[in-house]
């Protein structure tokens, strides 16, 4: 059922696609005027189709086309009376029609389409005809099924769409969770460190200090004094230990924490995530990796909140000759036509410049494509990150 929900809109697309493909190759069949004002009809259908695919954004503009291509069926319909096959694509409409986002500017545009549709029957029928009853009951019974279907297809469709943006929100939460988690358990190893060692290295210090003030034998003196620098060198230790490990990256395997994520998310159908990597990948230094994965994992929440995508391609692969490494992150979501870096986009481009690296975003149309690169030879600086 979910397959089906992503595929509806597609599905639409070609019907109306067939059926203006159809309809053209008849009004060329007509020899007189006719095929004229059919071709100029059917021009502004395909023109709306093209306005309708490319502009995602819904406005006045948009609105007012569908309107138009509402009246342009219904005129087309009027003139080859019956067996026409834009009915098809008239039906095919309410596709746009379900899409508007305004519940209440959604149903005037249902009833106009209604009563377009009962005049051109009313048209067809004639209202003298004593079965034109019968039959304008029977059109109306069929026009409420046909809006029954598309009703309950657009509420499941609606229904996962909110479902994706709950899941993706809890997915947001765990990330959050996860690395809130890793923070309290750093700090907990470092402050049991400090409270229970620290303690017992700075006691044993003071008693070596007063055994030092109250004895008056040289030898043990010295030797006192030697004991009192290795506590201090060991309280200096335990100092940088505990400094240590409050700044220190998580050690994480790259490979296994990106499948995990991909085997969730695709457990609930929110998104299929093709994730490959080349064999060298956790050889990379524990901060580049947990930076690589960050990276991910931003990508990921884009391309569900903002693309609307189903399918992420992530590649990382090793350019040899060059001594690069390349990432690749590529969805199939709607795209947009200018590119304005969010927070998470801006994140992204952050974390890759403190790495050196190089970051391009892309979208043609359909899709979204962050692509980027650095230097092996610099992440692998063992002065890098220290």
């Amino acid at each position: 059922m979910n397959r089906f929900m992503t595929h509806f809109a597609k599905i639409m697309i070609i019907i109306k696609g067939i059926v203006l493909v159809l309809a053209i190759t008849d009004a060329l069949l007509y020899t007189n005027y006719k095929w004229k004002i059919y071709l100029l009809l059917y021009s502004i259908l395909i023109l709306y189709e093209i306005v309708n695919r490319f502009n995602q954004r819904q406005n006045k503009s948009q609105n007012f086309i569908l309107i138009l291509a509402l009246i342009i069926c219904t005129i087309i319909m009027h003139m080859e009376k019956t067996g026409s096959p834009i009915l098809i694509y008239y039906f095919c409409l309410l596709d746009d029609i379900f899409e508007i986002y305004n519940k209440k500017t959604r149903k005037i545009y249902v009833f106009l389409h209604f009563a377009l549709y009962i005049i051109i029957r009313l048209c067809e029928e004639g209202i003298e005809k004593k079965e034109a009853f019968y039959n304008i009951l029977t059109s109306i019974g069929f026009y409420l099924g046909i809006i029954l279907i598309f009703e309950i297809i657009h509420y499941y469709k609606e229904e996962r769409d909110r479902f994706k943006l709950l899941y993706n929100n809890i997915v947001q939460y765990s990330f959050q969770e996860r690395e809130y988690m890793i923070s309290q358990n750093r700090s907990k190893i470092s402050q049991e460190l400090h409270d229970s060692l620290g303690h017992l290295l700075m006691g044993a210090m003071l008693n070596i200090k007063y055994l030092k003030e109250n004895n008056k034998n040289k030898d043990d003196t010295k030797e006192l004094s030697q004991l009192e620098n290795i506590i201090g060198d060991c309280i200096k230790s335990v100092r940088k230990c505990v400094n240590d490990v409050k700044e220190a990256e998580e050690i994480i395997n790259l490979n296994e924490e990106v499948s995990r994520i991909s085997t969730e998310l695709r457990r609930v159908s929110v998104i299929d995530i093709k994730y490959s990597a080349y064999s060298g990948i956790e050889n990379l230094p524990n901060h580049i990796k947990n930076e690589i994965f960050k990276i991910i994992k931003e990508a990921i929440t884009n391309s569900i909140t903002h693309g609307d995508a189903t399918s992420i391609q992530i590649s990382i692969y090793k350019l040899k000759i060059e001594k690069k490494i390349i990432i690749a992150i590529i969805d199939n979501g709607k795209g947009c036509k200018e590119i304005k870096e969010s927070y998470g986009l801006q994140g992204i481009r952050k974390r890759v410049q403190e790495f050196n690296g190089i970051v391009n975003y892309r979208s043609q149309g359909r899709g979204f494509i962050i692509k980027i690169e650095f230097m092996e030879e610099f992440v692998n600086d063992k002065n890098y990150g220290s």
